[in-house]
């Protein structure tokens, strides 16, 4: 890189024009002039790609939150499921432990 353009330079109305010719009053020639212009288009450049690359990360930042978010309440859900599950296959093991104890107890009290 050529050198170093201050963002508050590269502001001033009168830089943002882009013949060589503007920058007389500078006391700059023209090849300085020419390559101050390149110097403003390159750092103007350089701050349009950084705030892409800011808005892209979040973006991904939010799509990845996004993307956690349906996975916890999908894993939320099926572990709902499990539980009801859980909770009916028990019912039914302790409704057959109970009609096998009563029948127990029948055969018990008819002895």
């Amino acid at each position: 890189m050529l050198g170093y353009i201050s963002p508050s330079l590269c502001k001033l109305p009168e830089l943002k024009q882009s013949t060589p010719n503007s920058y007389k009053p500078l006391g700059l020639s023209n090849e300085h002039s020419s390559t101050l212009i390149s110097l403003i288009k390159l750092n103007q450049m350089q701050e349009q790609i950084q705030r892409h690359r800011d808005n892209y990360l979040i973006d991904s930042e939010q799509r990845i939150q996004r993307n956690l978010l349906k996975l916890v309440k999908q894993n939320e859900a099926e572990i709902e499921k499990e539980k009801l599950l859980l909770e009916q296959q028990n019912t039914l093991k302790l409704e057959e432990a109970r009609k096998q104890l009563e029948k127990e107890y029948e055969q018990y009290l008819d002895e």
